[in-house]
């Protein structure tokens, strides 16, 4: 198990490099992630009970490793150039895994961004289709607080207006809520940053009065 998560780890540092060395080498850290988990499955489907169908639970693979894994495998094949052919059928599996065997909303709503934009890129896509499937997301993106996604999921979105021609005011409004959205993230980002600071401050030993009395402030806020 712990080898399964350092593997999906290790990929998802590898995408966030970006190079396409990273690229490859986070496709192979799960490749055998994926291999496992399908034969696990495979033996649990062999050695299911004849007359209930039932499968031994012992013998099924960790689902949540194997969406997590489908996942990062789908993402690199998008970051590769490989969104329809490769990308698209891993991430809907990770999309069907995460909600019916997971529960896991946060990969539920990333699947969805993802498959949304594909379809969106795909010449002669039902928009209809990536419409629902970004709105899906972002709104389990939202119920989270996940702003980095919301944020993703509405710039598909403007896109997506863009391409269908909607009014010019629905798509004004979509602008103006996306620049609002992207300020409040950069506010949250830089106070995250000047506590980071901070706390590096304090932890050298060179705590200044100024940061005693902001921290007073802070406690007295709360």
């Amino acid at each position: 198990a712990m080898r399964d998560i350092a593997a999906v780890c290790g990929g998802l540092s590898e995408l966030a490099e970006g190079s396409p060395g990273g690229i490859s080498r986070a496709l192979d850290l799960v490749r055998p992630v994926l291999k496992r988990h399908e034969a696990m499955q495979a033996a649990a489907a062999a050695g299911a009970d004849e007359k209930t169908g039932e499968k031994d639970a012992s013998a099924l693979p960790n689902f949540a490793h194997q969406a997590a894994a489908l996942f990062v495998s789908g993402y690199a094949n998008i970051v590769k150039g490989d969104a329809a052919q490769e990308a698209k059928p891993k991430l809907s599996k990770a999309l069907k895994l995460a909600h019916t065997q997971c529960c896991n909303h946060q990969l539920v709503a990333q699947s969805l961004s993802l498959i949304g934009t594909i379809v969106l890129d795909t010449r002669g896509g039902d928009l209809s289709q990536s419409l629902d499937m970004l709105q899906s997301s972002f709104t389990l993106s939202k119920a989270q607080e996940d702003m980095p996604a919301q944020l993703g999921c509405l710039d598909s979105l403007l896109r997506l207006h863009r391409i269908r021609g909607s009014d010019q005011e629905e798509q004004d409004a979509l602008v103006s809520y996306h620049r609002r959205k992207a300020s409040a993230y950069q506010s949250l980002v830089r106070a995250a940053l000047e506590d980071e600071e901070r706390l590096a401050r304090i932890i050298n030993g060179g705590i200044h009065l100024d940061d005693a009395e902001e921290m007073e402030v802070d406690e007295d806020e709360t």
